[in-house]
């Protein structure tokens, strides 16, 4: 494949037209998209003139307008929700706490059910991980949580996800459109965290995992003359569409042990199935980590759209 340089000349008397540079800007992504999905398709599949569309084929945006539109006809209300943070401070375990267990760890547990000392269950030494944090994210909107390694930006967003019981105390308020996090439990699959670790399991294949997550979250008012498996059927077409992981569906996930779908494949299995979940809140902790620039930039685009 060949790519052609370009020379972009700055006017000397350094007026930039904001407009013309997002019409660069655009033209410019349209052409890399294309050349990248030309050059994903291999001849024999056109030979063989498989069912297979590219993220070109459809439109992600005016599909999910369509299917909102739809859905409100249908007696549906959109999912929104936003996110409030006062004076959030959450206490974390020190090292002194973290015991790593080995063989002989059974026989000093049984030894110290003798030791009345020990029976008073101790955290050891705490420490800050999020100190007097104050955050709003509105309904329809992106936040970007950027930090360090050691910041505690994952303990921010499994906080946001009301994921709470691996710390000592979370102290502040966290309401979710208007509603506390104490209500907020029952409503856990409106609110997800997907962590950067990605875990699924290693003997289905990724058709499986797509279709059992789907139907968990099918939802029972659908579309007029709708039924479950042509809904899951669509979007579960729509998704391997646009992460480009239709040729995978048969293969299995693996794990250290099994082999199965690579790295930036299992991301972008990770990504799908936490979309399938429908949720109002949604939490990604490094979710692009693994993936090429041309699944990056189509996970973005989706996050933005889907938040639209």
């Amino acid at each position: 494949m060949e790519y052609e340089l370009k020379d972009i000349s700055i006017p000397a008397n350094n007026d930039i037209s904001v407009s013309q540079g997002r019409e660069q800007y655009d033209a410019l992504s349209n052409e890399l998209e294309l050349e990248s999905h030309q050059y994903n398709v291999s001849p024999s599949d056109l030979e063989a003139n498989n069912h297979w569309e590219t993220d070109e084929d459809f439109k992600l945006r005016k599909y999910f307008e369509n299917s909102q539109r739809m859905a409100m006809e249908n007696g549906g209300k959109p999912k929104k929700m936003g996110v409030s943070i006062r004076n959030l401070t959450v206490k974390g375990k020190g090292a002194d706490a973290s015991v790593i267990p080995d063989v002989s760890s059974p026989i000093y547990w049984f030894a110290s059910l003798f030791k009345p000392s020990s029976w008073k269950k101790s955290n050891g030494t705490t420490f800050d991980i999020l100190h007097d944090v104050n955050a709003y994210a509105q309904d329809g909107k992106m936040l970007l949580v950027l930090g360090r390694p050691g910041a505690g930006c994952s303990t921010f967003l499994r906080v946001i996800s009301n994921q709470r019981g691996s710390y000592v105390s979370v102290n502040g308020e966290v309401t979710y459109g208007g509603i506390s996090a104490k209500e907020w439990k029952r409503y856990r699959g409106e609110a997800i965290y997907t962590p950067e670790e990605d875990t699924h399991h290693p003997t289905l294949t990724l058709k499986e995992t797509l279709l059992f997550a789907l139907k968990c979250k099918t939802p029972g008012n659908r579309l007029p003359d709708e039924k479950k498996r042509s809904f899951r059927d669509k979007i579960y077409n729509l998704l391997v569409n646009m992460f480009g992981i239709v040729r995978q569906a048969d293969t299995l996930v693996g794990n250290e042990y099994i082999r199965g779908l690579s790295g930036g494949e299992k991301k972008r299995l990770t990504i799908t199935e936490a979309m399938v979940s429908s949720a109002s809140i949604t939490c990604w902790d490094c979710s692009t980590r693994g993936l090429d620039a041309a699944s990056a930039l189509d996970y973005a685009k989706s996050l933005r759209i889907m938040s639209d």
